[in-house]
């Protein structure tokens, strides 16, 4: 085969943008040196519309509803969690019930993003029960409120690994407010792909996905 060159655009949500693809990236630089990625980093509504619209040929998502007319192939894991600063009493609760979120703020991520979805569908009813919610657009900054114990938030396992490891976040244990989700690569169907995005295709949706390591519960 010949060598391939040139750049390639991908476009990721924020969690698989900063925990995933660039480790991705550079095993496929590896393979294809000549290649030059660029990573365009947007919530999951705009990567479906910039890969919609042409403007990247090939995107990482999380779960959520992939319009008609894209191609999907499963490329990740990790596991959304209810998570508080480290300490709290809430982490030690087996059970959580809606007296423990009564007077609690929940921190979210702004419409459009897969991690609010995914809080959404983790949640349920639940939403309601706590005092407010409080729509934050960035994920740092949220970890770094519920650090300060400014409110709890459902979030990537990926995004807070050193956050709990520094004992700064600790999820809660009930089990029920943590559940896998799903990182897809995704491309127009009707788009030929060629060069670099062709190989990058190629590339990553044949390999093994990366899955989240699944943790103890954290102890009383």
């Amino acid at each position: 085969r010949g060598i391939v060159r040139g750049e390639v655009t991908v476009a990721a949500s924020s969690t698989p943008g900063a925990y995933l693809v660039p480790e991705l990236l550079q095993q496929f630089q590896r393979q294809y040196p000549e290649v030059r990625p660029i990573l365009r980093v947007g919530d999951s509504a705009e990567v479906l519309q910039w890969i919609l619209d042409y403007q990247a040929p090939l995107g990482v998502i999380g779960e959520m509803n992939i319009a008609s007319g894209l191609q999907s192939v499963e490329i990740g894991s990790d596991f959304l969690q209810l998570v508080s600063a480290a300490g709290d009493p809430l982490c030690r609760v087996k059970q959580v019930k809606p007296e423990h979120l009564r007077c609690r703020t929940l921190l979210t991520r702004e419409q459009g993003s897969s991690t609010r979805a995914g809080a959404q569908s983790l949640l349920g009813e639940r939403l309601k029960e706590f005092e407010r919610v409080v729509e934050v657009p960035s994920p740092e900054v949220i970890k770094q409120a519920v650090a300060a114990g400014l409110g709890v938030a459902v979030l990537s396992s990926w995004a807070t690994s050193l956050e709990e490891a520094a004992r700064l976040l600790q999820p809660v244990r009930d089990p029920l407010l943590r559940q896998a989700r799903r990182f897809f690569l995704v491309k127009r169907q009707d788009r030929v792909l060629g060069g670099g995005a062709a190989a990058l295709w190629n590339c990553l949706r044949t390999r093994k996905p990366k899955a989240a390591s699944r943790k103890r519960a954290p102890s009383a």
